[in-house]
């Protein structure tokens, strides 16, 4: 059988499976893994970023020392998993490299999301990421340097040079003796008018430089959004690749935030439990696959109180179950688990059984 025919969304959801039993009895686990936005700014300009908005300064970081609590009380619950995103860009962060070094010294794992390029000239960053993550997705969105610059609306960028890190960066990540602690890179591509017509190179390109998977998401609600008339070509040729026999590369298509899901509109999702989300002001909130940072999602703030009391708090529940799906993105990805955890529901008994 094809490794690519399995469900990653099964296999992530049965792997915690005794953690969604609790959730549907009420209980409230600890997180399988808490994202951290450790930085609020990013010197990228893109023009389709939701976070823009919100962006500040190059002093809108989160303080090492605040980190480094974070990180002990993480570690002292069981949380083995980081995830960097943001917000901001996680690798401008000042002390970048320090915070890589703690995770290391308590023997955490963690992902980023990325736009990478601060990789580039820069060996001792691409030695951390690979001696701490277990996977590295950087938003690529062109494969050339005109588009590049265009989707990440500065003239000064190289794709070029981006290239040559990242293949640097993946030789480098393959010497790990040990082949499940090899760090991934994957690509991220945002369809949308600028990119339309570079798609047929991807694939080669992310082969060129080591590449493990690419996720190619629909831009939603913007002018520079593909209309519908042009994405059935396109979702054909990239189903096409994902599914051919000399591809071996992993390829997602995912659909976009704010996109039409009216058969999830309504739906709660359960598993935002398992992925909470401490901003770098040290908001806590519930979920971390929003970009409104709206109040009624947060629990609230780590410099007052410490990650458990707010995990174990009353208001935590409560601010949960209030929640109101129309607020949610439409398109959340943790909704997606729901088929899922209505299998894990009717058919739990099976799982002790190998």
């Amino acid at each position: 059988m094809d490794f690519r025919s399995v469900s990653a969304l099964a296999a992530n959801a049965i792997t915690v499976h005794s953690k969604i039993v609790d959730i549907l009895a009420g209980k409230t686990p600890i997180p399988e893994v808490v994202e951290l936005f450790i930085t609020n700014f990013c010197s990228f300009r893109c023009p389709h970023c939701h976070c823009a908005n919100w962006h500040g300064d190059e002093q809108s970081y989160m303080r090492v020392a605040t980190l480094e609590r974070i990180f002990a009380e993480l570690e002292s619950l069981g949380v083995k998993t980081i995830e960097f995103g943001g917000g901001g860009e996680p690798l401008q962060h000042p002390y970048i490299h320090d915070i890589f070094e703690m995770l290391r010294r308590r023997g955490m794992r963690c992902g980023i999301i990325s736009n990478g390029y601060a990789v580039i000239d820069n060996q001792p960053l691409r030695e951390d990421i690979a001696g701490v993550s277990d996977w590295f997705r950087v938003s690529l969105d062109g494969v050339a340097d005109d588009v590049y610059r265009e989707v990440h609306g500065r003239d000064d960028l190289s794709y070029g040079k981006l290239k040559l890190a990242l293949r640097d960066f993946t030789t480098m990540a393959a010497r790990n003796p040990d082949p499940f602690a090899r760090t991934r890179l994957g690509l991220k591509m945002i369809l949308q008018q600028a990119n339309k017509n570079g798609l047929a190179a991807v694939c080669s390109e992310a082969k060129a430089m080591g590449a493990d998977f690419i996720q190619f998401k629909w831009l939603e609600n913007s002018p520079l959004s593909l209309p519908e008339g042009e994405r059935r070509a396109i979702f054909e040729f990239l189903d096409h690749m994902k599914n051919s026999a000399e591809n071996d590369l992993i390829i997602d298509l995912l659909p976009g935030y704010d996109g039409e899901s009216s058969a999830q509109k309504n739906e709660k999702c359960a598993l935002s439990i398992l992925h909470p989300l401490i901003d770098w002001d040290g908001a806590v909130y519930i979920c971390a696959f929003f970009h409104q940072r709206r109040k009624t999602h947060c629990l609230g703030n780590i410099n007052r109180n410490s990650f458990l009391d707010l995990w174990e708090s009353d208001e935590h529940k409560i601010t949960r179950m209030a929640v109101n799906p129309l607020q949610c993105v439409s398109n959340c990805p943790l909704k997606r688990y729901n088929p899922i955890i209505e299998f894990i529901k009717k058919e739990r008994y099976r799982f002790p059984y190998i």
